[in-house]
């Protein structure tokens, strides 16, 4: 998360991070953001999950998946879920 937060912050981009699923659609309520990177394994709510609630609330958003665990069984639920580009994954 701080590796990529940096990386785009000085590519002059605006960076926000959470910690959760739940800390990032806190932050989405407050200032919603068009593109992010989410993590399939967050602690408590997965990054799934969050990528379908994002897709529910803000529907114009821009969900990419990042993981480090990915199988073919995980790539279908990306898909599933709404994230961007799953097709690039394999």
């Amino acid at each position: 998360r701080d590796i990529l937060s940096i990386t785009l912050e000085d590519a002059g981009y605006s960076a926000v991070t959470a910690a959760s699923g739940e800390e990032a659609l806190v932050i989405m309520r407050e200032d919603p953001a068009w593109a992010m990177f989410l993590d399939l394994k967050l602690p408590g709510m997965d990054g799934n999950e969050l990528c379908r609630a994002i897709r529910k609330d803000w529907p114009m958003a821009i969900p990419y998946a990042v993981t480090g665990y990915a199988t073919l069984f995980e790539l279908a639920a990306c898909r599933d879920a709404g994230f961007e580009d799953c097709e690039a994954c394999q």
